[in-house]
């Protein structure tokens, strides 16, 4: 603050907020499971401040609920218990169902994942099929997802998460086929309401411009 005036209550609530504020837990419980690369000794790979801010392009809020519950270790699955079992859904594979196993799953990223990261290729989008970028956005190099790659991966978490929970509920097999397919499904109707609602917006502007009455 270089003015007295710019001293609010709203400013000195927030220093006071942001002085006491502490990172969540969940980032050391994600540190040691994807044990990133060690920069130094109080710093890794994971640059958890720009996952925190991650934005994702088209999706709708109820979108966003499963990424952001499982960055917060929150999410749900058959490890927690209330399936009267506690391993991998997918055909063929006997693991504990943690967080993390929905991406190291080999069923899982082979038969969706990597088609997830084959639908972003063709695209243009880049998505990389391991642990550290479907779950904090980070690549290889470091960068951070931009707004559309993350929006395909943001629904894509979704569209798996849906087929999880629903093979547990009807004892079933988890259909990995309908969840890339569900995927696909959302992210194109997406899409299609985001360009939808800036023609109207377009639309109404260029008839205020001519000075029409829209009503």
């Amino acid at each position: 603050i270089r003015k007295l005036e710019d001293l609010t209550i709203h400013s000195i609530v927030k220093r006071k907020a942001n002085h006491t504020m502490k990172p969540p837990k969940a980032q050391d419980r994600w540190n040691e499971r994807l044990q990133p690369r060690p920069i130094n000794r109080n710093e890794t790979e994971i640059n958890w401040a720009a996952t925190w801010k991650l934005k994702a392009k088209y999706v709708t809020p109820r979108d966003k609920t499963q990424i952001m519950r499982l960055q917060r270790r929150n999410l749900w699955v058959a490890q927690h218990g209330g399936c009267g079992h506690t391993t991998c859904a997918c055909t063929g594979c006997n693991e504990p169902e943690s967080q993390l196993h929905l991406t190291t799953c080999p069923v899982i990223k082979r038969d969706f994942w990597e088609k997830v990261k084959d639908y972003g290729d063709e695209l243009g989008l880049t998505v990389e099929n391991n642990s550290i970028f479907l779950i904090t956005g980070q690549t290889e190099s470091g960068e951070e997802a931009d707004k559309e790659d993350w929006a395909l991966v943001t629904i894509a978490w979704r569209s798996l998460y849906a087929e999880t929970t629903k093979a547990h509920l009807e004892e079933t097999q988890l259909d990995l086929q309908q969840a890339v397919f569900k995927t696909a499904r959302l992210l194109n109707s997406r899409v299609i309401a985001y360009g939808h609602t800036w023609h109207t917006w377009s639309y109404h502007q260029a008839l205020h411009a001519q000075g029409c009455n829209m009503f």
